[in-house]
């Protein structure tokens, strides 16, 4: 069972359209959503979870989390969680994926 969570807008886009704000404010909301989602993973005990720093290599993404769960339901429960954390910390709304059967999910959370 597998989890992505990607992002369609890149850092540099971002600025340039004034979507996010300053670089301050924008390199500050990446490392919010970056590390909620990292330590979701970490407390859901996702497992084989690994990173990929997309900056400057395409314009899908600054980033790219990858990680499994050992069931269904525990992918659902991993994707559920990010997705309440980002909502409670006020990290914006996510598109998503895959949810209802859970084979896989994508989180599209904009920036990562």
């Amino acid at each position: 069972m597998t989890m992505a969570i990607a992002g369609t807008q890149t850092l540099n886009d971002a600025v340039h359209t004034g979507a996010l704000g300053s670089d301050d404010s924008t390199n500050r909301k990446i490392n919010d959503l970056r590390s909620l989602a990292l330590d979701c993973l970490e407390d859901m005990k996702a497992e084989e979870t690994i990173e990929i720093d997309l900056m400057g290599r395409t314009s899908l993404a600054d980033t790219m989390i990858i990680t499994s769960g050992r069931s269904q339901r525990h992918v659902g429960a991993i994707a559920d969680r990010v997705l309440q954390e980002m909502k409670s910390k006020g990290l914006g709304t996510a598109r998503v994926e895959g949810l209802p059967a859970c084979d896989w999910v994508l989180i599209d959370a904009g920036d990562i």
